[in-house]
């Protein structure tokens, strides 16, 4: 990276994240050398955005290749008109990164395509370049609305169990001058970041964060992060002991021999120090049989630790457990109690869990319970319930259960839930006075599909006569 981009990125540090890791978030990592040059190339043309996308990666990258801008900026112009909001955002990183690629507003372009393609790192590095005002003037407005549609976005796919976009809304919480500031709101994200997967969340839960092992690329920093983590860990920090044992458990962390005992031993640490997230994780190290034996007595016995920590998502799953009779006797009582204590702690989808048997085993008599359930998931941003209380409405049948049914599929489908963008254009095609045009049907399949719908995707082959994208 040369010195223009170097000093981009010191300006761009407003969440203390800089350009250098938002640059790093558009770009992703590139996939293994196992993708030949030909057979990728083969597939960006025949119309994969995504292949397009690698190609442009390792070009910018110099990964498996010589590096080569121009050639970078060519693929991710490709994939970003396939629809690849990463391959709009690396055109922009491309500008940003040498001038002779264009200028501040060519970047904005591009930067502004891939979040409106709901790209959280492109829509923070724009935030943070207006606020700051690199290579465009400065424009708190344009720096509030961007901050907004990061966290609209980072949200959701924080739920879904991405470790960035939960780093990324603990640091805003923490220092951007848009939000209020809540200490318990970003603790909270970087919990949740920590128990995706990121051991940068979970060295700031540590109290005592050091930047440099962000990124473990060698066995000398990989023994330099373990040292680092073991001492914080011995001290009693049980952050560190989840960092630690992350470290030894994923190879795309440390990138060398995991080792699954130190793992299980520094993760039982955590939780024993009293970290519910500690407790939590071992639960799913044991349901799953993930580097242990699968176990669910010592899964449901973690879960239940971890639920009287004060972790939702340890009751929620407690809770699933009683109710369905998975490795103890079923008990409608114990697991209600424990998916309604998950539910009223944030974890929606044992709202849901909850709402769903209600309906199932109650019918009408449940129905009440069902809907302030759904309810509370919804407002805690979880499409799943908005939609199933779209359904319940819609069963309904009559004009004000039938607006509220549309605005829940409306609010499902903002919150990146493709069955929701679904339910919606089958609601107005059906019901709507405000029916869509074609380009907008267009683009309501085509979020749908990239939301992960299939119906969406199949209605996509059907307008352009091939492979939805």
């Amino acid at each position: 990276m040369n010195g223009f981009i170097t000093k981009t990125a010191a300006a761009l540090s407003v969440f203390t994240l800089g350009c250098t890791v938002c640059c790093a978030e558009l770009l992703g990592t590139p996939p293994s050398a196992g993708q030949t040059p030909e057979a990728l190339l083969s597939s960006c043309n025949s119309g994969d955005g995504n292949a397009c996308w690698i190609l442009g990666t390792r070009y910018q990258q110099g990964v498996d290749t010589t590096k080569d801008l121009w050639q970078a900026a060519a693929f991710f112009k490709q994939a970003c008109e396939f629809g690849v909001s990463t391959g709009c955002g690396g055109l922009g990183t491309v500008t940003l990164e040498d001038p002779q690629y264009g200028d501040g507003q060519s970047a904005v372009y591009w930067l502004d395509k891939a979040c409106d393609l709901a790209d959280v790192g492109a829509c923070a590095l724009l935030a943070q370049m207006y606020q700051q005002g690199v290579q465009v003037q400065s424009s708190e407005d344009l720096a509030h609305d961007y901050t907004f549609k990061t966290m609209r976005f980072a949200r959701r796919k924080c739920i879904l169990g991405e470790a960035y976009p939960c780093a990324l809304l603990g640091e805003i919480y923490q220092k951007s001058p848009y939000v209020r500031h809540d200490e318990i709101k970003s603790r909270g994200f970087h919990q949740r970041g920590c128990l995706n997967l990121s051991s940068r969340c979970c060295a700031i839960l540590a109290t005592d964060y050091n930047p440099q092992y962000d990124e473990i690329k060698n066995e000398g920093d990989l023994q330099k992060a373990i040292t680092y983590y073991t001492e914080r860990c011995k001290l009693g920090f049980p952050h560190a002991c989840i960092s630690l044992s992350l470290t030894y458990s994923n190879p795309s962390l440390s990138r060398v021999k995991p080792d699954y005992v130190r793992s299980l031993q520094s993760m039982t640490m955590a939780c024993d120090l009293g970290e519910p997230l500690g407790c939590l994780a071992l639960g799913t190290m044991y349901s799953q049989g993930e580097h242990v034996k699968a176990d669910i007595q010592k899964a449901l016995d973690n879960y239940e630790r971890s639920c009287e920590l004060g972790e939702g998502m340890g009751c929620g799953r407690v809770g699933f457990y009683y109710l369905n009779g998975i490795g103890v006797e079923a008990d409608e009582k114990q697991g209600s109690e424990f998916a309604r204590r998950g539910c009223d702690t944030n974890d929606a989808h044992a709202c849901l869990i909850l709402g769903n048997y209600l309906l199932k085993n109650k019918g009408q008599e449940g129905r009440e319970d069902a809907i302030n359930l759904f309810e509370t998931g919804c407002l805690n941003d979880d499409g799943d319930c908005c939609n199933a209380l779209g359904d319940l409405y819609m069963q309904d049948n009559n004009t004000r259960s039938l607006r509220e049914a549309e605005r829940l599929y409306e609010l499902s489908c903002t919150l990146e839930d493709g069955y929701g963008c679904m339910r919606l254009v089958r609601y107005r095609q059906e019901h709507g006075q405000q029916r869509f045009n074609e380009h907008e049907l267009e683009e309501m399949y085509q979020r749908a599909c990239d939301f992960g719908d299939p119906e969406g995707c199949d209605k996509l082959r059907e307008i352009y006569g091939g492979p939805g994208s």
